[in-house]
């Protein structure tokens, strides 16, 4: 269905499709096309309705919800405004962790770090967002001042990250009903063949982050596995969706997962800076984010520990 404006009329769907399932077998599946109410609700409703019908049928039931139309690639999702605290911090750590520059003309290479000009430049914004970002990263405490931009990535926690709302905005994906769950390790030998030179051209805007390359970058840290597939978007600032297709081919049964606070086997942290930074840190040629990225992701997985222990370790 299309255009669905309330929960009465999702209500009415759910039971037609259940009414159907119960005289053909196999599986049933709803489709919301361009929701006028938000996915959240929908999805919200589902689970509010689907506990009173028969075990039987409702275990063959299928949701799936379209926020905004097919193009080609596949499903987008849309994206917020760029969060220029967010993007600011992250240059900020990266130029304190491994000094990270700014490539400009000619090869030569700006420091982001102590310049205002660097961050204008690598984030694509003018100077005005730029400027009340730093402002509240220098309220908060994170810089001393907007001519000291230094920061100590050992300080900043997630809570710090929340107060100050320099959150990155991610996308977590989960196996939706039904599907085979594959382990995170299976998650991440899947990546990593599609994180190659040669890999589909779409990925190209991917970078492997979290544990695996933390650990790669630090190998005596206290890790053990990997919890989770951390992923780092390069959308750029005008992009307005991302392509959720494009996680679907680790695998076909993940889904966008609505509630940002639950635990999620896939997490792409999405960047809206212009520049980008990825880099190789083994031999196979698997694309992996820079430390700043890494550091973000350990401490969005609560390891706070682990990413103090990562931030020493490379600025030694």
């Amino acid at each position: 269905m299309k255009g669905l404006r309330s929960t009465r009329d999702l209500r009415a769907e759910v039971l037609e499709l259940a009414v159907s399932a119960l005289t053909h077998p196999g599986p049933a599946q709803l489709d919301v096309v361009a929701p006028v109410i938000s996915p959240e609700t929908v999805r919200a409703e589902w689970n509010r309705v689907l506990p009173v019908l028969a075990p039987a049928v409702r275990g063959r039931l299928k949701l799936v919800i379209e926020t905004e139309r097919e193009r080609g690639a596949g499903l987008l999702v849309p994206l917020g405004r760029p969060n220029y605290r967010h993007e600011v911090l992250r240059l900020l750590i990266g130029a304190s962790l491994d000094g990270t520059a700014l490539p400009q003309a000619a090869g030569e290479i700006a420091p982001v770090s102590g310049s205002q000009p660097g961050l204008i430049k690598a984030i694509g914004a003018s100077q005005t967002p730029i400027r009340k970002a730093l402002a509240a990263l220098r309220d908060a405490g994170i810089i001393e001042s907007l001519r000291r931009l230094d920061l100590s990535p050992e300080e900043l926690s997630l809570e710090t990250l929340g107060r100050v709302g320099a959150l990155p905005q991610t996308l977590r994906f989960r196996f939706e009903r039904g599907a085979q769950i594959r382990s995170p390790a299976a998650l991440l030998a899947r990546a990593q063949a599609l994180l190659q030179a040669d890999a589909p051209p779409d990925w190209g805007v991917l970078s492997l982050s979290g544990t695996p390359v933390a650990q790669r970058d630090v190998p005596g840290l206290d890790l053990i596995g990997t919890p989770r597939l951390d992923l780092v978007a390069q959308v750029g600032r005008q992009c307005d969706a991302f392509d959720a297709d494009l996680v679907r081919l680790l695998d076909d049964g993940l889904e966008l997962e609505p509630n940002v606070l639950a635990p999620a086997p896939v997490v792409v942290t999405v960047v809206r800076a212009d520049a980008s930074f990825t880099r190789q840190t083994t031999p196979d040629g698997t694309r992996c984010a820079y430390p700043m990225d890494v550091l973000l992701a350990l401490l969005d997985l609560g390891l706070r520990g682990q990413a103090i222990h990562y931030a020493r370790a490379l600025r030694q």
